[in-house]
């Protein structure tokens, strides 16, 4: 194993679970039962395990998506799915377009990589379940806004 990288989720022998057990509900071993979210026959990956909770915050306030994204196994090569992603969504408006970003990295446990952005011309809002990255910016030259006025 390369300098740096971590093994995927082990067990402890004494709870290892017989063969004919995993193939009923359709594991191939242990390490898949263990590290299901990696494997195409049982999960969708990160993006499709985390990603759906931040992204209903996005499809609340605007209408369907196009979607491009870009990814890679880059760090557990033994994985179906890709451990790192970023994807942009973008989603056609009367002003033109919105965009929304999402990121998973194998570091995500570290804090650095689990937050959403949102960001327009009056400022930025930054949003994760970690509240020491939650952050809101206003852009200098942002429009004047009175609470309680429409």
């Amino acid at each position: 194993m390369e300098p740096g990288v971590k093994e995927d989720f082990g067990w402890p022998k004494k709870y290892e679970m017989p063969a004919s057990m995993l193939a009923k509900y359709g594991y191939k071993d242990m390490h898949q039962f263990r590290n299901w979210r990696w494997y195409k026959d049982s999960a969708g990956g990160r993006c499709l395990t985390w990603a759906p909770i931040q992204i209903d915050i996005f499809n609340c306030g605007w209408a369907r998506p196009s979607r491009y994204r870009s990814g890679g196994l880059d760090y557990y090569k033994n994985h179906d799915w890709y451990d790192n992603a970023i994807v942009i969504y973008e989603y056609p408006m009367a002003q033109g377009v919105a965009r929304a970003s999402y990121q998973v990295q194998t570091t995500t446990s570290a804090g650095g990589g689990y937050f959403e952005m949102f960001m327009g011309d009056d400022g930025t809002i930054k949003m994760s379940e970690d509240p020491s990255l939650c952050s809101i910016w206003r852009e200098a030259r942002a429009t004047q806004v009175r609470l309680g006025t429409t």
